[in-house]
């Protein structure tokens, strides 16, 4: 996966149509557990989890941190990948939207 730093941008939604169907596959799999085994204090997290997948947008997650506390080490290693900088001095002292794919601007 390769993260695309683009500040100021708006969120827009960037699940291809096969994870998408899996996250509907996995919900429908954790809805019939909880009806099997009458898990009824689910049924409302896992209705707003299947509006969230509805939506166009995605969810803005913030890391915070003190000074040089491996936030960013700790988004590299989320992602897999080194896509931040990171160094002895400060790199990252700005905030920075990240997207899961590249956003074309007309």
């Amino acid at each position: 996966m390769i993260l695309h730093a683009l500040p100021g941008s708006e969120p827009h939604n960037t699940m291809d149509p096969a994870e998408q169907n899996t996250a509907y596959t996995v919900l429908e799999t954790i809805r019939d557990a909880a009806v099997r085994f009458q898990i009824t204090s689910l049924s409302r997290q896992l209705e707003a989890a299947r509006d969230l997948l509805q939506e166009t947008r995605l969810i803005d997650v913030a890391i915070l941190g003190q000074f040089k506390a491996g936030k960013t080490s700790f988004i590299n290693s989320l992602i897999g990948s080194c896509v931040l900088p990171v160094g002895v001095i400060p790199v990252t002292t700005v905030i920075t939207r990240n997207h899961p794919r590249p956003i074309w601007r007309t």
